[in-house]
């Protein structure tokens, strides 16, 4: 973690030696006004905290960085391609307004009892799931006693038959749909995506969020990621149609 803050700092003094002549790059007061007679943090995310109340030299808070959140990465846990005919991998029943992401840590999906929709889920959730023994291109459903995660439900349903069911057409959804425990009830099913990933294709691991980060906020769609530097470089999900300084990085350079 504490090579990933040097990062973050040099790039930006980098960025601050590069961008704006030295006799500019000052703190700004607590209690003044910037070069542009602005006080600190008008005009800026009034989510963002800041430690002292301050801005960072030159006005600049937010910076983008390589991180965001591959919202159109669904898959199947069963991933041999050889089970699913043409266009039966990319079969979906979402309910209206699905996926959207609620509170920015929605990766898993679940079949809800009723209208046999799909919602996505937080994977943390707990829920029965829906198992498959699949032979051939035949399949069979099978729903777990038990509630548990997501991936406690892939490792089961992989140990015990082959996979978290794969939903191919509208046949099999309705198949899933009455094994649903009624009452809202809800079953996790084999469909996930990816979350957030560097768009260097790199594969590290590592995250330096502020607290209560990721959320989409208020509802809103961030699936860009910002370095604040008044919160010690810590990371915000954000809108990436918005606009902020970026900071970019060569091979090899770290």
């Amino acid at each position: 973690m504490q090579r990933i803050r040097s990062v973050f700092y040099h790039a930006y003094n980098s960025y601050l030696d590069n961008a704006f002549p030295y006799d500019k790059l000052r703190p700004l007061p607590c209690d003044g006004q910037d070069a542009w007679g602005r006080s600190p943090g008008v005009g800026l995310d009034e989510r963002a905290p800041s430690s002292n109340g301050c801005l960072t030299p030159h006005g600049m808070q937010f910076a983008w960085i390589g991180l965001y959140n591959d919202v159109n990465s669904w898959r199947w846990s069963l991933s041999d391609t050889s089970f699913y005919g043409p266009e039966e991998e990319e079969f979906r029943q979402w309910k209206e307004g699905e996926p959207d992401n609620d509170g920015g840590a929605q990766h898993c999906t679940a079949m809800f009892s009723g209208d046999g929709l799909w919602h996505d889920n937080t994977c943390t959730s707990n829920h029965q799931a829906v198992c498959c023994d699949v032979r051939g291109l035949n399949v069979t459903f099978i729903l777990t006693n038990d509630s548990m995660t997501w991936t406690e439900a892939q490792s089961y349903c992989r140990e015990h038959h082959t996979d978290l069911s794969s939903v191919r057409n509208q046949a099999e959804n309705q198949e899933v749909q009455e094994l649903v425990p009624g009452g809202g009830g809800a079953v996790w099913i084999g469909l996930f995506r990816d979350s957030w990933k560097w768009s260097d294709g790199s594969n590290s691991s590592s995250r330096y969020w502020v607290t209560g980060q990721p959320d989409n906020w208020n509802g809103m769609t961030q699936d860009c990621a910002v370095a604040d530097f008044s919160s010690s470089g810590g990371w915000w999900d954000e809108n990436c149609d918005l606009k902020h300084p970026f900071i970019c990085s060569s091979p090899g350079e770290w």
